[in-house]
């Protein structure tokens, strides 16, 4: 059973995956990789995940290739070891309530975990769990390519689901490539 103490200082990061090539028209969605601004904000990123200390000890993506690319780009950067990053199929495509349900079954193991994934998913999580008003881009975007956000959990004497209900995060930073 999980006391205030043990929720105490979670951080969520929520990381849309670097941006992906468009070229090829035969290329099925789920399976274009990243373009090359893609595979140079990858490692921009995961430094600055470094430098503000968020590094992850659990990194869930979705299967789609850049997604599962950006993953490997920062779990290889931040030097995790390869069983802390966990593919699940249903964040590919996700809803919010999809999203929030892989969580609830991985949150309570991790102080610090890490969710790669694609919008508008991933822009509804950030949207339902954070009370305050968000930074948005002057084109009105909230998590651009390569975006992170880190979210502080509000530590509660509770399990995952209510540590992940709506407005129970506090937004620390949220962070683009192109605000580096």
């Amino acid at each position: 059973m999980n006391t205030d103490h043990d929720n105490a200082g979670k951080i969520l990061l929520l990381a849309r995956h670097a941006k992906s090539a468009w070229g090829d028209t035969a290329v099925h969605d789920y399976d274009r990789p990243l373009s090359a601004r893609g595979l140079e904000d990858a490692p921009r990123m995961a430094a600055w995940i470094r430098s503000r200390n968020f590094v992850p000890d659990l990194l869930l993506c979705s299967p789609a290739r850049r997604t599962r690319e950006t993953a490997t780009i920062y779990a290889d950067t931040l030097g995790l070891p390869a069983n802390t990053v966990i593919q699940e199929p249903v964040i590919y495509e996700a809803s919010r309530t999809d999203l929030l349900k892989v969580l609830q079954r991985y949150i309570e193991q991790s102080q610090c975990c890490m969710l790669v994934g694609h919008n508008p998913g991933l822009d509804a999580v950030l949207e339902y769990l954070c009370p305050a008003a968000l930074p948005l881009t002057d084109s009105g975007k909230l998590l651009t390519t390569a975006a992170v956000a880190a979210l502080q959990l509000r530590a509660l004497p509770a399990n995952a689901s209510a540590m992940l209900e709506r407005s129970t995060a506090c937004l620390l930073v949220l962070q683009r490539p192109r605000e580096l």
